[in-house]
């Protein structure tokens, strides 16, 4: 039997204003100087402050998302920046990045969600057309446009254009997906 994984329990938000500064203009965190409770030594606090006070917190992936080391566990930076303002991610729902880019950590950029609607606002996998749900079926002159709600598959129709597989794929986005749908998010862009 395997042993379940323990969801990853986020620092609170005192504890976060306490040892972060936010800068609204970048969407960071600035490590403030951490106190000697943080530490096992002494000598472990100072070394910590000298190196990082006053200094961006975390590095960033591969995949663009920022990433913040408190001790053990390794927090992703929108999470931390949403429970600085808000307080808590209530049970059930995650963050998510309005515009999909997952380096843009304003705070105005993050919101809560389901992890369906997370989803919604993904970029495109690599299907070859460049656009998320759509693709032309190999040899075949027309485009496919479809979409997926809740795992399941919707087909948007056969198109003689890319362009117009694309729209359709977007408004039927913008119809489903609402505020969550990546079309809407980049209009508001």
């Amino acid at each position: 039997m395997t042993n379940p994984k323990k969801p990853l329990v986020l620092p609170e938000q005192q504890w976060l204003k306490d040892r972060f500064e936010y800068d609204p203009d970048r969407g960071l965190l600035i490590w403030k100087v951490r106190p000697l409770a943080d530490f096992p030594t002494e000598q472990g606090c100072r070394i910590f402050n000298a190196q990082f006070a006053g200094k961006v917190a975390g590095s960033s992936r591969p995949d663009g998302y920022r990433r913040v080391k408190i001790g053990n566990p390794e927090y992703l930076l929108h999470r931390l920046i949403y429970v600085y303002h808000n307080g808590e991610i209530p049970d059930g729902y995650c963050c998510d990045h309005k515009d999909g880019d997952p380096s843009n950590n304003k705070i105005d950029n993050i919101r809560i969600a389901t992890r369906s609607q997370n989803s919604m606002n993904q970029k495109e996998r690599s299907n070859g057309s460049g656009v998320r749900g759509v693709y032309k079926p190999r040899n075949k002159k027309f485009w496919i446009a479809q979409i997926e709600i809740n795992g399941v598959h919707h087909y948007l129709g056969s198109h003689a254009s890319l362009e117009q597989a694309a729209n359709a794929r977007a408004e039927a986005e913008k119809k489903l997906f609402g505020e969550y749908s990546l079309s809407v998010s980049r209009e508001a862009a």
